[in-house]
């Protein structure tokens, strides 16, 4: 089943690399469920401080567990292969792309680096 929220989408794949993009509205998402839990312990309004934390909850259950497996995939990947880091985690015009090299393409005639 595809979700409709994902933190890592694989934009492209041939057969010289992959091409992984991060969904910056993930990251929002978290810290703004952050600080609807911390105002809402400020000012002791529990509706607030519950809804916060319910979102979190939420936040885990829809986008954190399923990139597991997408996030240690790239964490290797980029550990042993050759990989390209570009963009901002929090833009939308320009969101973080992560360019791994599979293995069998060094780029620059060598072994992969590792």
């Amino acid at each position: 089943m595809k979700l409709p929220l994902r933190a890592y989408e694989l934009v492209r794949e041939d057969e010289t690399s992959m091409v992984f993009q991060y969904n910056p509205l993930c990251g929002l998402w978290l810290y703004a469920s952050a600080v609807a839990v911390g105002v809402g312990m400020i000012l002791d309004w529990h509706p607030l401080t519950l809804a916060g934390s319910t979102s979190i909850l939420l936040y885990f259950a829809v986008v954190y567990l399923p990139a597991l497996a997408t996030s240690r995939e790239i964490r290797r990947a980029v550990m042993t292969r050759p990989a390209e880091i570009s963009g901002s985690r929090w833009s939308f015009a320009n969101p973080l792309r992560i360019t791994i090299r599979k293995a069998g393409d060094t780029g620059e005639g060598g072994t992969p680096a590792g």
